[in-house]
């Protein structure tokens, strides 16, 4: 389902067969949970004209996200906006994280040193480990919540930190920050604010 100048995908069909697809080289935008409770996908590609998409394009408003199939998102080469790195959804420059397929294969998965502002692990069930990197500066709202990692370490660059990033996550253990970060510190395996006047994060 496209708008009628098919400038806009809307919706793909729950249902429809097949495990690819491309989206038009007239789509710009892609509509949030175009994609949602897809059956049998386990590739999206998004064309070289699409300007507006974020991590919610292939998330759920239901209960039917544990069941995605989807295992990389792949981007037209002339896209200006967005990129792929092994299967990941960047933008361009390869600085913002935007979304992580669900079942991409994998336990574990270190972010890419270019990256500076992380988000697109919500509701993921395969990955327990996940590696930030130096110079990360902004963690964003729901960035990991529902997911299954088990521990995270946040490096000293990071200076945003969005809400509820590590909403119901029940699995994770303990939580590590840099002794140089400027708004976070960790005690006993807790999140507090680097002044200690606020709890922000206490291990599921």
């Amino acid at each position: 389902l496209y708008n009628k100048d098919q400038t806009r995908l809307i919706a793909y069909p729950r249902g429809k067969a097949g495990t690819t697809f491309s989206t038009p080289n007239s789509v710009t935008t892609v509509s949030n949970y175009a994609f949602q409770c897809s059956r049998y996908l386990e590739t999206i590609s998004i064309g070289a004209n699409v300007t507006t998409l974020n991590d919610a394009f292939f998330d759920y408003n239901g209960a039917c996200w544990s069941g995605s199939l989807v295992r990389e998102i792949t981007v037209s080469a002339s896209n200006s906006n967005y990129s792929s790195v092994d299967g990941v959804l960047f933008d361009k420059n390869v600085t913002r994280l935007i979304k992580y397929p669900y079942a991409k294969p994998g336990t574990s998965y270190t972010v890419p040193s270019t990256v500076t502002q992380i988000g697109g692990f919500r509701n993921n069930t395969t990955l327990t480990s996940i590696t930030l990197p130096e110079g990360l500066r902004t963690i964003d709202t729901y960035a990991f919540s529902e997911s299954i990692i088990t521990s995270i370490s946040i490096p000293d660059s990071v200076d945003s930190y969005g809400s509820f990033p590590f909403y119901q996550n029940r699995a994770l253990e303990s939580f590590t920050v840099g002794a140089a970060n400027s708004i976070l510190k960790s005690v006993d395996g807790v999140l507090y604010s680097k002044d200690g006047t606020t709890l922000l994060e206490y291990p599921g």
